[in-house]
């Protein structure tokens, strides 16, 4: 037999520790009682004895006991939040923590991990995306201001049968840009023609300021026609865009106003 450490048979289970695993003939007639505990030493795994018949002992895996230098394969456990962490391999005062208070009770939620090292992107941490696509018009928080980061990325209007006295939109831009083209077209017949300008401001019941003193008249129908020269293109922070008409003319289905920026 193993050397044994703990209660006698008759007391209670014993612990045998051993540097291999138990099998079907460490059984009754080697003392063994249902309850013992089994040891491995050579791979730090525990076994208890739910079976001691003869020669067919039956001896169920508690799993490995984890310790310091040991490395275990932990299965059906569960870790408690609160005093869990992550450390840094080099500096253990650098901790990180997951929070699952915010998950809805009786709910597992499941995180896939890309198949690429990468990095967290956080709700309310400045951070810039790249290779990344999405529609624009989702990219907005509760209050509807849009909220996208990203450099001389579009934004813009589709009016529908607009007509000469559209006063619409109202897109609020929380940083600071600059406009560097506005492209427009038009969807029509018989000569359509549409004669808009595009005001910014941070307060959208007033009048605002004119991107281009005098607002500009489109008559393009293919490829769109595009401004670059702009009498104020600078928007600071929290600006409001939107777009007004002053004049229209033969049928137009349907106007388009496309506005590229950068951040400042």
């Amino acid at each position: 037999m193993p050397t044994e450490r703990g209660l006698s048979p008759i007391s209670g289970p014993r612990v045998i520790y051993a540097d291999l695993p138990p099998d079907a003939n460490n059984d009754i007639a080697d003392s063994i009682s249902v309850g013992d505990i089994w040891i491995d030493t050579a791979t730090d795994t525990s076994y208890i004895c739910v079976d001691n018949a003869l020669a067919a002992a039956a001896w169920d895996s508690m799993g490995g006991d984890v310790t310091a230098s040991s490395t275990t394969t932990l299965t059906n456990k569960s870790l408690v939040d609160s005093s869990t962490y992550i450390i840094d391999n080099s500096d253990a005062t650098k901790k990180a923590q997951f929070e699952c208070s915010g998950i809805t009770t009786g709910t597992t939620r499941t995180y896939t991990f890309p198949n690429s090292s990468t990095t967290l992107v956080g709700t309310d941490t400045t951070s810039t995306l790249t290779n990344k696509s999405g529609n624009i018009s989702q990219w907005t928080n509760d209050s509807n201001y849009l909220s996208k980061s990203s450099n001389n990325d579009p934004i813009g209007w589709s009016i529908e049968s607009p007509t000469s006295t559209e006063d619409f939109g109202g897109i609020k831009i929380p940083f600071a840009v600059t406009i560097t083209k506005i492209s427009c077209v038009l969807v029509g017949s018989a000569s359509p023609s549409v004669t808009w300008t595009i005001r910014q401001g941070t307060d959208r019941s007033a009048a605002g300021t004119e991107v281009v003193t005098g607002g500009t008249t489109t008559t393009n129908t293919t490829s769109g026609a595009d401004i670059t020269s702009f009498n104020d293109a600078t928007c600071p922070a929290d600006s409001i865009l939107w777009l007004e008409t002053t004049a229209k003319s033969g049928t137009v289905t349907s106007m388009h106003i496309t506005i590229y920026f950068t951040r400042d």
